[in-house]
């Protein structure tokens, strides 16, 4: 919300995914929710990375693999 190129981005694609009509509404929130749902799985992904990164560089671990 505090970013007005993202909204303006949502703005200009998402006409191409609702298909209008009854629905349209819960079309929105259902596609509203699945980016939601798309963005945690990817930012926890990075962070299990990152600490999986850390944990392997450790002295220790990186020389018992030896």
């Amino acid at each position: 919300m505090l970013n007005p190129k993202a909204a303006l981005f949502f703005l200009s694609i998402l006409p191409q995914f609702v298909h209008g009509g009854d629905l349209t509404t819960r079309e929105i929130f259902f596609l509203g929710i699945l980016d939601v749902l798309i963005g945690i799985v990817y930012w926890f992904a990075l962070v299990v990375v990152a600490r999986l990164r850390v944990f392997l560089a450790r002295p220790k671990v990186a020389t018992t693999g030896s």
